[in-house]
């Protein structure tokens, strides 16, 4: 076991790269994880998905966000399990880690809240493999449409929070835009895009001016709203709501919810809402000592113990250059 690091960091997210940043500088000797090699920027993956950007603009080596701080060393492996109680992290080869204090940062997986057929049919918008799976497999379904003038290619996006009304946004641009130009108007003419959610406004979380702006947006790009209604089931072909309207697509697209992953859930922290961890103010996880949870993977309150949203930031409101502004 390898107990020469002070901190130990699982996650090379937003949280866990800023972490062992700012400990790195003030000279703490710290073990940043990640499976990845590359700090990902999620808030553009819609947009890889919709082929607008390519994949070096969403991602960032993770070696090259610490040239100068020699007291964190960045490896590229797999965490497969978390003691948090002795604060040791083993990875996919076998090896064990073991610090003073442990940052645990792993963000999210899709929560596809036990719809049935959700997780095998459709298609999840968390990372760079998904948003590039999904990019393929939209042009794999417009080059079908486009050999076969009775095929649609219909999509529809599950979530009427930022990543699915940006995502539904982008992909709608397409349709109105580019499909005519690169294909035909006549197979634009054959592909919708649909956005589903239970709530009934979009962008729930926002002000009703912004919800307002959102769905002008989204109407003048002719996207099909289907709102206050949940999905009752995805099939290959499309979904099933609740209230027994059929949606037909060729793809459906899951913006629908996160939770925390298996590494969260097995770590004998307490979980609370979504899986995560509800953290102290001081971002501590309750009950072990020297363990903190951050970003996605924790439930944070603010200074009057409300909870506060997840972290979920659009490209769009943070001020991104040339992708699509709903949020205003």
């Amino acid at each position: 076991m390898d107990d020469s690091y002070q901190v130990i960091v699982v996650g090379g997210g937003f949280a866990g790269k800023t972490a062992a940043e700012e400990l790195g500088r003030k000279g703490v000797r710290v073990l940043l994880l990640d499976a990845n090699n590359y700090q990902q920027f999620q808030p553009l993956l819609y947009q890889v998905a919709a082929s607008q950007i390519g994949v070096s603009t969403v991602t960032r080596p993770l070696r090259s966000e610490f040239r100068g701080i020699n007291s964190v060393r960045v490896l590229t492996a797999e965490v497969t399990n978390i003691d948090a109680a002795n604060r040791t992290v083993t990875t996919a080869d076998g090896s064990s880690y073991r610090a003073q204090a442990l940052v645990i940062a792993t963000g999210a997986v899709p929560n596809f809240f036990n719809t049935p057929g959700a997780d095998e049919h459709a298609y999840p918008l968390y990372s760079v493999a998904d948003a590039t799976r999904l990019s393929a497999a939209i042009t794999a379904v417009l080059d079908e449409a486009d050999r076969e003038p009775g095929v649609d290619a219909d999509v529809i996006v599950v979530g009427g929070g930022p990543t699915g009304v940006e995502t539904a946004g982008a992909l709608a641009e397409n349709v109105k835009y580019l499909v005519p130009k690169y294909f035909s108007p006549e197979l634009a003419a054959r592909c919708h895009v649909h956005l589903v959610d239970m709530v009934p406004n979009v962008l729930a979380a926002f002000s009703a001016k912004s919800q307002a702006y959102a769905r002008d947006r989204l109407t003048k790009l002719g996207v099909q709203a289907h709102m206050g209604t949940a999905v009752g089931e995805v099939r290959p072909n499309g979904v099933t709501l609740k209230d027994g309207t059929v949606v037909p697509a060729r793809i459906v697209v899951w913006a629908g919810g996160l939770q925390a992953g298996r590494i969260i859930t097995e770590s004998g922290l307490k979980q609370g809402r979504g899986g995560r961890v509800d953290v102290q103010p001081d971002l501590t996880a309750p009950g072990v000592e020297g363990v903190y949870v951050l970003g996605d993977s924790a439930n944070i309150t603010d200074a009057d113990g409300n909870k506060l949203p997840q972290a979920r930031v659009s490209g769009a409101a943070i001020g991104e250059v040339g992708g699509p502004q709903y949020l205003c």
